[in-house]
């Protein structure tokens, strides 16, 4: 019985031991991790601290263009080097002539790069893009060609409906000379009914002629 009784004791310290052993690396793996995790924590938060002061530097780029802003080149530069910001000047092509420009000015900025309202960081350079004297006449062109296209077209609208009007009134007029045609008709048909009827009326009379002289043969005998 006591041997018996201590190989158990000796198994149950066993145990305790093997327990113990497994929090303790259970204990050192969390610490591990604690050390690593602390350190990103910092870094992450210094990243996210560095980020935010670099937007409260950063600059806003201008609006130059639109329905109710106009800017010549000449006050767009002047408008982003107040702000910090260069500026690269751009000339439209003549192949972006759009009727849209035909109302420009030489020189207007029409678009820029980064476009409006955009934060950037100070010292960026700007694309202004401006139209010039060649791409508004060009765009004049378009326009007056889409017109004469609408005119055409107009005038085109107008002569098939005129020949419209003319093959209506054809028809009226084809329509009211067939009716003419046929009143026209009536009264001889009326005569010559009337007259049929005259010739059969006078039938009776006619056959009496024709009998009669068989009458008179029979007289003489």
């Amino acid at each position: 019985m006591t041997i018996v009784s201590d190989k158990k004791f000796l198994d149950n310290i066993n145990n305790t031991i093997d327990s113990v052993d497994a929090i303790a690396r259970l204990a050192g793996a969390v610490a591990g991790a604690l050390g690593i995790v602390v350190p990103m924590f910092v870094a992450v938060k210094d990243r996210a601290d560095i980020v935010i002061e670099r937007r409260r530097n950063l600059v806003q780029v201008p609006n130059l263009y639109g329905d109710d802003v106009l800017y010549n080149i000449d006050e767009a530069v002047e408008t982003l080097s107040k702000c910090g910001l260069r500026s690269h000047l751009v000339e439209a092509k003549v192949q972006k002539a759009d009727i849209k420009y035909c109302t420009c000015f030489d020189g207007e900025v029409i678009l820029t790069i980064p476009s409006a309202n955009k934060k950037v960081e100070p010292g960026t350079s700007v694309e202004v893009i401006y139209i010039t004297q060649k791409v508004i006449d060009a765009s004049k062109r378009l326009l007056a060609a889409q017109i004469r296209t609408q005119e055409q077209l107009e005038a085109e609208k107008s002569e098939k409906r005129a020949e419209r009007s003319e093959k209506a009134k054809q028809v009226v007029s084809n329509a009211i000379e067939t009716t003419r045609s046929g009143v026209a008709k009536i009264p001889a048909v009326f005569h010559k009914k009337n007259h049929t009827e005259d010739i059969i009326e006078e039938l009776p009379g006619q056959m009496e002629l024709i009998e009669q002289p068989e009458e008179q043969s029979e007289i003489e005998e």
